[in-house]
């Protein structure tokens, strides 16, 4: 059956996941399988979920998907979002690219990121890790 996690019209019914909990890499192994024959490779999602999880400060993790977007941060809810900041990850399956950004959610999801990139996944963890290791450190 395939997992249907698109943004609703009111932000507040996103539904959030603690990073370990099966549905967030479930979401992106489905999105992969359904589009692979359209040449659409969303397999690098699932292994960034896998990288992230390895990580030393993983599991005060929760994650939220938003138009295929994927959402990093220690706010366990939306109403917890004051004072947290989040990351979202791109993948560009046609540019075969990732995008990433950090930024506060005190102004909501919407917020402009503080910091942006794009990177090939080959230089993923040099632009990822220090974003993670900056998420984790905010109390």
């Amino acid at each position: 059956m395939p997992i249907d996690l698109t943004l609703s019209s009111r932000v507040r019914s996103i539904s959030w996941w603690r990073l370990h909990d099966h549905t967030l890499l479930d979401f992106y192994a489905a999105l992969h399988r359904q589009n692979q024959a359209s040449g659409e490779d969303w397999q690098p999602m699932v292994e960034l979920i896998c990288h992230v999880r390895s990580m030393d400060g993983a599991l005060r993790l929760f994650g939220f998907i938003s138009q295929h977007r994927l959402y990093l941060t220690t706010a366990s809810r939306y109403v917890d979002c004051a004072g947290h900041h989040s990351i979202f990850i791109a993948w560009e399956p046609r540019l075969k690219s990732y995008h990433l950004g950090y930024g506060s959610l005190d102004h909501g999801l919407g917020a402009e990121a503080e910091e942006e990139v794009h990177v090939l996944p080959e230089t993923l963890a040099p632009a990822l890790d220090p974003m993670l290791q900056r998420l984790l450190a905010v109390p």
